[in-house]
């Protein structure tokens, strides 16, 4: 009888140790839950916030590559719109763009070379024998001459501040020896600064 009621005693006590084991470890892994829950939500939204980083990345390389590649090609492009040119025609207009321009003097029996810079220049000739002036008018100036060229006769003696430059059929053709620009503005002593050049293109002709 006795051994009865202590099994009967005992049973409700086994009752409420598991009861209590099993609360327990209902409580214990509903917080590891919690606890791994939250752990991979926020790795979650670590990974997603490396991911759009990356993405934005990509997408910026892929921009700068696609202003790389338009500025590339916008040159030929450019260059193919534009109509269609005769490389002949270009080349005659280069032969026959002038590089110099000839002084001829029938009376005197010589040529001199000027440089494309003396376009628009002008010669005043004397009658018989004197001087020959060069000038070169420019805006704001008066047309000095740039140089002159003396005639003298074969007979004559050339003086000390002249040099020769050349000589033909009765006539000695001189020139200064020395030069200046006081009297000038820039583009005049520009062109005085030539003048040595030129002298040496003098050739007699008939």
């Amino acid at each position: 009888m006795n051994e009865q009621n202590m099994l009967q005693e005992q049973k409700p006590t086994n009752i409420w140790v598991v009861t209590s084991i099993v609360i327990t470890a209902l409580i214990v892994g509903g917080v590891v839950y919690a606890l791994q829950s939250s752990r991979l939500k926020s790795s979650e939204q670590s990974f997603q916030q490396q991911i759009t980083l990356l993405q934005n990345q990509i997408d910026q390389l892929q921009q700068a590559n696609q202003n790389q590649n338009q500025q590339a090609t916008q040159p030929s492009t450019s260059q193919n719109n534009q109509p269609f040119v005769n490389q002949n025609e270009n080349n005659n207009q280069q032969v026959n763009q002038p590089q110099e321009i000839v002084y001829s003097n029938s009376k005197y029996q010589f040529s001199l070379k000027l440089p494309v810079a003396w376009e628009g220049y002008k010669v005043t000739e004397p009658g018989n024998g004197g001087t020959i002036c060069f000038s070169i008018p420019s805006s704001g100036s008066q047309p000095f001459c740039i140089f002159q060229l003396y005639i003298l006769s074969e007979n004559e003696s050339l003086p000390s501040a002249l040099k020769l430059v050349g000589q033909t059929n009765g006539w000695k053709v001189a020139s200064d020896k020395n030069t200046s620009c006081v009297q000038f503005n820039d583009f005049q002593c520009e062109r005085s600064k030539e003048v040595s050049e030129i002298l040496k293109t003098f050739k007699v002709i008939q």
